[in-house]
């Protein structure tokens, strides 16, 4: 029997029903439409017989109990309340094909004998206005319980219940109730690389805060995950070749350039996002040149779904990573593929924070100059060494291998995984940082010790004791830190320690975007004595579009760089892979250099500066803008 996920079984007026779901917050599973349906058993007449609570303390049973479900619908709408029963922010058990990605609307009745009650259609159209205007959800989306292709319910929700009809009032009421918040997206056709030079004369001046909550949570990463057996032991590499240390926006651009067009037999690249055309372009050159280049990709938007297809047809080998995101469930292995990992001709590997996206990998010219635009704080690195070359090929491999294994049987397909489609959105664009850094090479005199740093394999096991090891210094750089969740916080905790005991904590995060970035800011400083200001700042978004980094040094000497953000599915669920330089204090000084100018230039508050909102509407201000990419701040 299923774990219960438990009930609210509270009944809401309309305009109480709105205050409570404004008080949700929706960071561990988000629906993409709402499924509508009617009670059937019992009826409209049937309803009032019993009080409402006594009413949700039968189905709980009946659920429960009866039919060993783990959830149920999540409202049950009659003419006088609103009543939550299973939890808004959970997936619930309604519709055989679309729990995962659904609420489910009850509406009290049998609509197939009786008349549809004019007040529970009116409260089940101001139930329905107030969750599509939460998480900006088309009301074109609704679906009926009987259009579910696994449903043996063919009449549900009754032929009094007319569709278009009910869509018809949601529209009318999300225009009434939240005027301005549902304009057409007509934007969402331009293409990302076309955006940057465009002024906002071209776009509109608006916030979008409804299709920037959907992008906060792109995908579905809530999937059953398939079993997977961690690496018990990861032993530290010892490398002697050259190392390559880069930043974007300044120089990572050149170094990844110069690798490709050197390649001579392979490039093996497992990614989460690639949507730059300049890096499309390398690739498809050296499959030209006869270089074997394959491609494991998070695909979990249309674009990336192109991009792949216009790879493959050019000659790249290229494989749907073992993801939520993938089609069948029985290659479900992680919730995301978030490394960024490349592995050139068997002897260099690459390790960073950046996607391949414009913002991650802006075509700069390294070092400045005429052409160049600023985009996200990323870090990475370039290694050589075939036993370093050797582990992650070999890692790659067996995540390809999941990723294209064969079904035991003919798989169901379902869309469990499916993303929602997006406005394209658009920030203000910032000016160059303050000071460019080009790339810093090193052949260590002796060998170093570097150690790879897997999820969900051995992160927890190797950061803890390092944060523990810190003497004078803690140096991080992120995109965000979930405070709240448990596996995060065990790391938090140490550092909160070492900080009572004198060792210099500075975290820089990115940009705030909503009110979960600000609590997670107040939580840092409430439960861990990480104020903002002297500990916590924000990267200057006057410089950079976002910091997307994922950097750890500790005491100056001990650097990470790579892909893991400070989120329980990074540290526990998804695919990741970052690079620990024990003692290295070179490749250390180079990256403490960059912090150093992004800590000085950060911010100490929460900014109120004009142009930090996401975009989507036209203006006379005339100001350039760059493209906000779905890789570059979604929250994995």
């Amino acid at each position: 029997m299923p774990a219960w996920k438990g009930i609210i079984g509270k009944g809401f007026t309309p305009a109480a029903f709105d205050s409570y779901v404004r008080s949700l917050s929706f960071t561990g599973w988000r629906p993409q439409f709402v499924v509508l349906h009617n009670t059937e058993v019992p009826t409209f007449a049937e309803w009032h017989q019993v009080p409402g609570a006594q009413r949700m303390r039968g189905l709980e049973h009946y659920y429960r109990d009866e039919r060993r479900w783990s959830a149920g619908p999540h409202l049950f709408v009659a003419d006088d309340l609103i009543w939550v029963f299973t939890p808004l922010t959970v997936s619930g058990v309604h519709s055989p094909s679309w729990n995962s990605i659904s609420w489910g609307v009850e509406m009290v009745g049998n609509y197939a004998t009786e008349p549809l009650s004019a007040a529970v259609r009116d409260n089940t159209v101001h139930a329905l206005a107030t969750l599509h205007a939460t998480l900006g959800l088309d009301p074109g989306t609704l679906h009926l319980h009987r259009e579910d292709p696994n449903t043996t319910h063919r009449g549900c929700p009754g032929a009094h219940v007319d569709k278009a009809e009910i869509i018809r009032r949601v529209k009318a009421q999300l225009t009434g109730r939240f005027p301005g918040e549902h304009e057409p997206e007509r934007n969402a056709s331009l293409s990302v690389p076309a955006a940057r030079g465009l002024t906002l004369s071209a776009l509109a001046s608006e916030a979008a805060p409804e299709a920037l909550a959907a992008a906060l949570a792109l995908s579905n990463r809530t999937c059953t995950l398939q079993a997977y057996k961690p690496l018990k032991t990861i032993d530290p590499i010892p490398v002697g070749g050259r190392c390559v240390a880069y930043a974007s926006p300044d120089s990572t651009w050149a170094v990844t350039r110069e690798l490709f067009d050197g390649a001579q037999r392979s490039i093996l690249i497992g990614i989460y996002d690639l949507t730059s055309r300049a890096v499309i372009e390398r690739l498809v050159a050296a499959t030209r040149r006869g270089v074997a280049v394959t491609l494991m990709l998070d695909v979990d938007s249309p674009t990336e779904a192109a991009v792949l297809e216009e790879l493959r047809a050019a000659g790249v080998r290229c494989v749907v990573a073992p993801a939520c995101t993938n089609p069948l469930p029985h290659r479900r292995v992680f919730a995301s593929a978030h490394e960024k990992v490349v592995v050139i001709d068997d002897a260099v590997v690459m390790a960073q924070s950046g996607n391949y996206s414009e913002n991650g990998i802006p075509a700069n010219p390294e070092g400045g100059g005429p052409g160049f635009v600023s985009g996200n704080r990323e870090m990475g690195v370039a290694v050589s060494s075939v036993a370093m070359a050797k582990f992650f090929t070999e890692l790659l491999t067996a995540d390809i291998e999941r990723a294209e294994q064969p079904p035991d049987e003919t798989p169901v397909l379902r869309a469990e995984a499916a993303s929602p489609a997006m406005a394209q959105l658009f920030l203000e664009a910032p000016a160059a940082p303050p000071r460019l850094f080009k790339r810093f090479e090193v052949e260590p005199t002796e060998g170093v010790m570097v150690r790879p740093v897997l999820s969900p394999d051995n992160y927890l096991d190797v950061v803890r004791p390092l944060l523990a090891s810190a003497r004078t210094s803690i140096d991080i750089e992120q995109q965000y830190i979930r405070a709240a969740q448990p596996e995060t916080r065990t790391l938090l905790e140490i550092v909160r320690e070492r900080a009572e005991n004198g060792v210099k904590v500075r975290i820089i995060l990115g940009r705030v975007f909503d009110a979960g970035d600000r609590t997670d800011i107040a939580t840092l400083a409430s439960n861990f004595g990480l104020k903002l200001g002297p500990q916590v700042r924000l990267i200057n978004t006057g410089q950079f579009v976002h910091c997307h980094n994922k950097l750890l040094m500790v005491d100056g000497r001990h650097v990470l760089i790579g892909s893991q953000n400070w989120s329980d599915f990074a540290l526990t669920r998804n695919r990741e892979a970052s690079l620990l330089f024990e003692d290295f204090a070179a490749l250390a000084g180079y990256f403490g250099r960059i912090f150093e100018v992004d800590w000085r230039g950060a911010f100490k508050q929460l900014p109120g500066v004009p142009g930090l909102t996401p975009l989507s509407l036209p203006t006379a201000a005339g100001r350039p803008v760059v493209p906000l990419e779905p890789g570059d701040f979604v929250r994995v």
